[in-house]
């Protein structure tokens, strides 16, 4: 909700009061839904009706109106700042298209109508606008923020105050408070660096790898200039010119130097003994409040399955994680979904049986992050010997 300004012929000295002696309001109403493209732009349909009223010298206007726009939104936060997945504010500034629709009343001072601007049928006229507009926000909760909004609107016509003539087109301001809800997954974490470009950091990196190609051209390599194709007298592979010891026994076991290898001192088995090695496999990560394995993190599951399948005789211990929002029963239930998630595809996926897997849900009691709460929200993998 918020309030309409009118720029024009008969703007007043004050916005706020209008409409001969009784003074009006000129309230709107705005609606929109949009979707972000990534983490620096988005793109929004808006709506919004309401009342208009200004008044000057001896005239003044009423007029009833709404429009619709398409907006492209840029997120400065994000350009001008490191990305910061959880942080509270965000600035976003905006450009966009639409329709103006309009019926307006011109009154003089003693409330007798001048001039009325209405279709021909009697109903609103329409014309184009270009919208221009920032958006400040405040995070409340994961997926609900609180924001305030100035945009301004140049209008196509002259006429929406009922009088031609003087400026050369009206122009209508907004001032909204509103409720931003995120539908669906709230807060995405993109998986790409979200960190900006910078120039100089590429110029860094330009002036490192120019050091690395002169350090590789000052280099020098010296060969050993033995022909490999002169004789080796005692037949061993390795020619004299390199032999240490030219007259090893016929059939000795020699080194790259030609020096026989005492065999003596080789064991053979054919038995390979591992014991006491830490396997270690990455956590599965979720978006909050879900428990569906993303295609990204359907890799580590996969190498998972490739280890229990080769080691039949281990089992896997599946801890999940939950976020320090919500309640301890709701991030229970949760984590255990999340478990399950896996297990499932485990099992039905890669044939897994299911008695190898154990599962347990810890909540929110082991947070690993304060800050960070994308690294909450996974399973970790234990393998039981």
């Amino acid at each position: 909700m918020g309030y309409n300004l009118f720029f024009g012929d008969l703007a007043s000295s004050s916005n706020v009061t209008g409409g001969g002696v009784d003074g009006k309001f000129s309230w709107m109403f705005q609606a929109n839904i949009g979707r972000e493209i990534n983490q620096n732009f988005g793109i929004r349909v808006n709506s919004s009706f309401g009342k208009l009223y200004s008044q000057k010298n001896n005239n003044w206007f009423e007029a009833d109106i709404h429009d619709i726009s398409v907006d492209f939104l840029i997120n400065m936060s994000n350009i001008i700042f490191p990305y910061n997945f959880d942080k509270s504010w965000n600035t976003n500034i905006y450009a966009g298209l639409g329709f103006f629709g309009y019926k307006s009343t011109l009154y003089d001072n003693n409330n007798s109508i001048i001039n009325v601007i209405e279709s021909t049928n009697g109903g609103h006229k329409y014309s184009s606008e270009i919208n221009i507009g920032i958006i400040e926000s405040y995070r409340l909760t994961d997926n609900i923020d609180l924001s305030l909004e100035l945009s301004a609107s140049k209008l196509v016509i002259d006429d929406l105050d009922g009088k031609i003539g003087g400026t050369a087109n009206d122009l209508r301001a907004k001032l909204a408070l509103g409720i931003i809800y995120n539908i669906g997954k709230s807060r995405k974490s993109y998986k790409y660096n979200s960190e900006p470009c910078r120039w100089t950091k590429a110029n860094t990196e330009i002036v490192s790898l120019e050091e690395r190609i002169d350090s590789l051209e000052r280099t020098y390599v010296t060969i050993n200039p033995c022909d490999t194709s002169t004789v080796d007298s005692d037949n061993d592979a390795i020619p004299d010119c390199r032999d240490i010891e030219p007259n090893s026994p016929e059939g000795a076991v020699v080194n790259f130097q030609g020096k026989a290898i005492n065999q003596d001192t080789i064991t053979q088995t054919n038995e390979v003994i591992i014991k006491d090695i830490q396997v270690y496999f990455s956590p599965v990560f979720f978006q909050n409040n879900e428990y569906k394995v993303e295609k990204s993190e359907e890799g580590t599951v996969y190498k998972l399955a490739v280890y229990i399948k080769q080691n039949p005789n281990v089992k896997v211990l599946i801890t999940g994680h939950a976020g320090k929002k919500g309640s301890e029963e709701y991030n229970m239930k949760l984590s255990q979904q999340r478990c399950d998630a896996v297990k499932t595809i485990l099992v039905n996926d890669y044939g897994i049986n299911k008695n190898q897997i154990e599962t347990k849900a810890d909540g929110k009691s082991n947070i690993l992050f304060e800050k960070k709460a994308n690294g909450n929200r996974r399973v970790d993998f234990t393998i039981i010997k």
